[in-house]
């Protein structure tokens, strides 16, 4: 009897040891799904859904790394909305928002599946172009630029190319 009892303490005992460890697996499993979440989030802009300075430096770092290695030219464009002020204060944010919205779903539609499409401020976009070198840049850049035009909105864009070499970009 005394033996009895102390296998079934033990069954007890292991039971309610297993379903601790099962339920801590579980909470570990949740905390680490919503780390995860929170850091795709911080790597996103709400209002586009493109990358923020953050993911496109975490991005932007990997396709620098891999053009270094692979001597691919990398380039970047920079453009900026002309005339937003205008019409925040005129139409008013959510005009903007919209018009920023826009402006993000035609920069995905006019570069390439592997460009890296970022909004970096409050009006301000960086697109980096790994393996184009200035020809396709400008090629790129055009076609975006003509895109806005047609969405009715006016942007400026700046070109950088860099070519592997000695000096790191």
């Amino acid at each position: 009897v005394s033996v009895l009892r102390t296998v079934l303490v033990v069954a007890v005992i292991h039971y309610f040891r297993m379903k601790t460890i099962d339920l801590l697996w579980e909470k570990y499993r949740l905390v680490d799904e919503q780390r995860a979440l929170a850091d795709s989030l911080s790597h996103v802009d709400d209002l586009t859904g493109l990358a923020n300075r953050r993911g496109l430096q975490r991005s932007a770092a990997v396709e620098l790394d891999r053009c270094r290695r692979t001597s691919s030219p990398v380039s970047v464009l920079y453009l900026d909305v002309d005339g937003l002020k205008d019409v925040n204060d005129s139409l008013g944010h959510e005009a903007g928002d919209a018009t920023l919205v826009r402006l993000a779903q035609t920069l995905v539609t006019a570069f390439r599946e592997q460009d890296i499409v970022a909004r970096v401020g409050g009006d301000e976009f960086v697109v980096v172009c790994p393996d184009a070198d200035r020809t396709e840049a400008l090629e790129l850049g055009a076609s975006a630029r003509e895109l806005s035009s047609t969405t009715q909105i006016s942007v400026s864009v700046g070109l950088a190319v860099w070519t592997p070499g000695p000096q790191a970009p």
